[in-house]
């Protein structure tokens, strides 16, 4: 027996809407796999750009904390000449 959940002679019959991936040619398996790569390439885009917005905008903050004037103290008064 095979270790996929299911073969040829087991697979559930296709159903009006979806095609039959027994007539499928080599160029319909490639389209898929490339629709499929392209779909992956997005969602990791998409990943990396919200981990690295998040990254700058934690780092602007952590910055703005680090290299502010204290709170508390106030500037010193000039002299009047």
């Amino acid at each position: 027996m095979s270790s996929a959940p299911f073969s040829r002679r087991s697979a559930p019959i296709p159903s009006a809407d979806r095609p039959d991936p027994s007539y499928w040619t080599s160029y319909d398996h490639f389209m898929i796999e490339r629709e499929a790569r392209a779909a992956r390439h997005a969602y990791v885009s998409a990943l990396f750009g919200r981990w690295l917005s998040a990254t700058s905008r934690r780092a602007r903050a952590f910055a703005s904390r680090m290299f502010a004037a204290p709170s508390g103290t106030r500037t010193p008064a000039r002299p009047h000449a």
